[in-house]
């Protein structure tokens, strides 16, 4: 399928504009900070337990404070370096297509090279997980620079409301969604309602991830091969 490298740097007044990856530096920031209060406060504790017992010889509850804040204070770093790398993520509907950018770059997947486009949400907790869920017609280059994140190798799932053609390929993009879901709803029924599928409820963790594993092993190969 054709994608264009480059877009505008400014969106046409009628197109669909998310700045995602505002939205996912403040959600990281947010818990890395909860996750981080709580390992001060395990430090605390385990320092508090040193000091009453002088330091000498070593109770149970400082390896469960210890093992607890080599879990948590980690992972709190991690998800905030994970929200920081997705700063610059913005999503773009507008009439050529669907626009994925991510710092400087930026990819076009066309209209044109859909065969069917919609939205699943399932529940996670008490909150609802969004996707936009862009099936391509043709074979599509799963390590893409910019897009291999957002594909999925899921066959196609039969639905009522989903006519879709025989012979996908098992590829598609899948792109989380913040509260705005709407917003991207509406845009894709104007843009192309030819494709619209509608929402449609899927079992929860319908968002799964990205095959990062796979993505390096693939894109080393190729490199060597080169």
């Amino acid at each position: 399928m054709s994608i264009e490298p480059q877009h505008p740097q400014h969106s046409p007044p009628s197109a669909t504009v998310l700045r995602l990856g505002r939205s996912k530096l403040w959600t990281a920031v947010w818990g890395a900070t909860v996750l981080l209060s709580f390992f001060a406060l395990l430090l605390f504790g385990t320092v508090f337990l040193l000091a009453r017992t002088g330091g000498e010889g070593a109770e149970p509850g400082h390896f469960v404070l210890l093992a607890l804040e080599l879990l948590i204070g980690p992972f709190g770093v991690y998800v905030f370096v994970n929200g920081w790398r997705a700063r610059h993520q913005v999503l773009v509907v507008d009439a050529a297509g669907v626009w994925w950018r991510d710092g400087p770059g930026s990819a076009l997947i066309p209209w044109q090279s859909l065969a069917a486009a919609g939205i699943w949400h399932s529940k996670s907790g008490r909150a609802h997980a969004y996707t936009l869920e862009l099936l391509p017609r043709d074979a599509i280059d799963r390590d893409h620079p910019l897009l291999w994140p957002l594909v999925r190798e899921e066959a196609p799932v039969v639905h009522a409301t989903m006519h879709l053609p025989p012979g996908l390929p098992p590829m598609r993009y899948r792109i989380p969604l913040t509260w705005r879901h709407s917003e991207v709803s509406s845009a894709v029924r104007t843009y192309a309602p030819h494709l619209w599928f509608g929402e449609i409820r899927r079992p929860p963790g319908h968002l799964d991830h990205p095959d990062r594993r796979g993505h390096r092993r693939r894109t080393r190969r190729r490199g060597s091969a080169d």
